[in-house]
């Protein structure tokens, strides 16, 4: 038996390397949701919120940052909306048809459903129920709502009027007391307890029985049939349905913005906690007291300190990446057109100077904000079809047939023809793919006289 050596060269990662490449992969939201996980787990790491920068750089992530929160403060509005554009999937015609309610089914969703079997002008009726709360309640005046949808104020209070005729008793409610008396009217009832449920729940809990009654003016035994009554009813008759989620903003993780003729690209930093190292754990750490403690929060302080080494990287990396996008497509940002150039992750990792699938990393699931929109970082890269874009080539494609004599419209070869002279290679059968892609119908379809 021979026994031999041999020397080999193997490509080991270090665990700070795996943690680089993982916080590079995470977008904003998942990066923040590990940081915190993290911070659970580890007492040396301490988060704060995101400090805002002052630079001229920074007043576009501000600015967008703003824009977010005032959806989010102002989103009843857009709520109605969102519900409107998925209601048709969301619906249940089952559990209309059976009166089933209950986990199957939204609030929002179930009502809808009652509105339009009544028919009629149901706008503002729906406006309302987009508004209601968990609870099922309306948590806002008319007037407000009235502002913000555009919709007269009269309007909506007959809308919440039909909200408030329908099942499950309650929904629509302004509070506790208004949701118990609406269950005691669909019940026919019509004695004193609808006035104990809207005016007196509090002296109603205390067994204020006399005073109730000489309030009312009416026997203490009415007053004590009243509550026995209010107390078997629901107070929280639309808590079997299941919610329906408020539409979720995406939030960019990096910001071109034109100032003076230049782009200027920026990190979101407005986004992300900032990480510190706790004082106070660090002072017991350099006491030495306890060398078991100091021992563990050494480790906790290493871990620290990687992490935010990686933090750093994963900033500086997808910064250089969006850097290089901005730069091969500045005409886009600039707004001196709306196609793009040609482009792969492979022109951006040679700007860059490192591998290919570290750009794929840097802009998965990630978004740049510019004065043009949100827009995923993918969506600029594409394949070269000539000197532009297969997007460019498609958006070329669109104007050219825009343009066209619709007396005699281009046919497919033509528009290659055209194609080509712009720069843009293509066949034929590549424009009736594009046409296909564009919903674009052919030459004879779209002939005119």
């Amino acid at each position: 038996m021979k026994i031999e050596q041999t020397l080999k060269q193997r490509g080991i990662m270090s665990p700070q390397m795996i943690q680089s490449m993982e916080l590079l992969r995470m977008n904003t939201a998942e990066l923040e949701e590990y940081l915190q996980q993290l911070a659970m787990e580890n007492p040396v790491m301490e988060l704060e919120p995101p400090k805002r920068e002052t630079a001229e750089g920074r007043r576009e992530a501000e600015e967008f940052c703003s824009r977010l929160r005032w959806l989010e403060d102002n989103d009843r509005q857009n709520l109605f909306y969102h519900r409107g554009d998925a209601e048709e999937d969301t619906a249940d015609p089952l559990a209309t048809a059976t009166g089933r309610s209950g986990l199957e089914q939204d609030l929002y969703t179930y009502l809808a459903e009652q509105l339009r079997q009544g028919g009629g002008d149901i706008r503002a009726a729906k406006y309302i129920a987009a508004c209601l709360d968990d609870r099922g309640w309306l948590p806002a005046p008319l007037g407000e709502l009235a502002a913000e949808s555009g919709i007269a104020e009269a309007e909506l209070a007959e809308g919440l009027e039909r909200v408030r005729s329908l099942d499950p008793a309650g929904v629509g409610a302004t509070d506790l007391g208004d949701c118990l008396a609406l269950q005691l009217e669909r019940m026919g009832e019509t004695g004193c307890a609808c006035e104990l449920a809207r005016r007196f729940l509090d002296r109603l809990s205390r067994r204020s029985w006399r005073a109730l009654s000489n309030e009312l003016g009416v026997p203490e035994a009415e007053v004590k049939r009243a509550a026995e009554l209010i107390s078997r009813l629901d107070p929280h008759p639309c808590e079997g349905y299941k919610r329906q989620d408020a539409p979720v903003y995406v939030v960019p993780d990096v910001i071109v913005s034109v100032s003076g003729g230049e782009l200027s690209v920026s990190v979101n930093s407005g986004a992300l906690p900032r990480l510190r190292a706790s004082q106070y754990y660090m002072r017991m750490m350099e006491s030495g007291q306890d060398a078991e403690v100091a021992a563990y929060l050494e480790e906790k302080l290493r871990q620290f300190k990687n992490t935010a080494k990686a933090v750093a990287q994963r900033g500086s990396t997808l910064l250089a990446c969006a850097e290089s996008i901005a730069r091969r497509q500045s005409e886009f940002f600039l707004g001196g057109t709306a196609r793009l150039r040609p482009m792969t992750q492979a022109d951006v990792a040679a700007d860059l100077g490192v591998h290919a699938s570290t750009v794929g990393r840097a802009v998965r699931d990630k978004y740049l904000g510019c004065r043009q929109g949100v827009f995923p970082m993918s969506y600029f890269f594409s394949c070269a079809v000539g000197e532009v874009g297969s997007r460019g080539a498609c958006e070329l494609l669109r104007e050219l047939i825009e343009g066209e004599d619709k007396l005699r419209p281009m046919s497919d070869r033509e528009l290659a023809e055209k194609l080509s002279a712009a720069g843009c290679e293509v066949s034929r059968r590549t424009v009736a793919k594009y046409r296909g892609q564009l919903c674009i119908p052919d030459a004879s379809a779209r002939k005119r006289g």
